[in-house]
């Protein structure tokens, strides 16, 4: 099973945190590494990472001066060890199959 690098730039969004990781961790394709890059919150976005990052091994939570979230994830790419990269922003939402279909072989033959 290839592994899917999850990237996700966090900017003042800790009311997002929560609900955002849930339906990141919740799919049904398990092989994942979740990389959050907080790009410099001045909110508690960091700490609400940092404590979904202690309920779940596949999460990894870095910090780094604002830069935009362009910057943010060409960090993320730096960190990912995945087969696949997929990007997140936090305040979106995910069906708990939606890794799951994009890494279906079936699915890969239609792109």
């Amino acid at each position: 099973m290839k592994k899917v690098s999850i990237i996700i730039p966090v900017y003042n969004m800790e009311s997002c945190v929560e609900s955002g990781m849930k339906c990141v961790t919740e799919q049904t394709y398990k092989n994942l590494e979740i990389i959050v890059i907080d790009d410099g919150s001045k909110d508690k976005s960091y700490l609400k990472c940092l404590a979904e990052a202690d309920k779940d091994r596949r999460i990894a939570v870095f910090s780094k001066n604002n830069e935009g979230s362009g910057a943010a994830r060409n960090f993320g790419i730096r960190k990912a060890t995945g087969d696949y990269v997929y990007f997140f922003d936090i305040d979106d939402y995910l069906e708990k199959k939606t890794l799951w279909k994009r890494s279906s072989p079936r699915w890969k033959e239609r792109m």
